[in-house]
């Protein structure tokens, strides 16, 4: 906690000021960042995710890519891709451990990763 210090020069009293003891800031600027990281991390999916790590492949057009499931949810899945190059927006999800096919789209598109919606 900062420490209140009273100083005269001049016989003058100069205004009361903080001492920052040694830690004090570092402690601070640690504070901040957690927070500032906490806010950012909040949750906008209007269904949560489950995260899972399963192999499955991706159809379209009589080809197949593998992939590894992510995560899930009812509405939709993240994917690993090899490239993301040359899959078309519309595709089929098998997965691979429960034997689930789901017809899907993709809504969004990184190197190696790709977001699908279920429907």
């Amino acid at each position: 906690m900062p420490a209140l210090t009273r100083k005269r020069v001049n016989g003058r009293r100069l205004p009361i000021r903080f001492r920052i003891l040694p830690g004090f800031r570092a402690g601070v600027h640690r504070a901040v960042k957690l927070l500032a990281f906490n806010d950012r991390m909040t949750e906008r999916r209007a269904i949560a995710r489950q995260r899972v790590f399963k192999a499955g492949t991706i159809e379209f057009g009589g080809a197949r890519v593998d992939c590894t499931v992510r995560n899930i949810s009812v509405a939709g899945a993240a994917l690993d891709v090899t490239t993301a190059v040359g899959i078309p927006h519309e595709v089929i999800l098998n997965i691979l451990t429960g034997e689930v096919c789901h017809p899907c789209r993709i809504v969004w598109r990184k190197e190696k990763r790709i977001g699908v919606a279920f429907g």
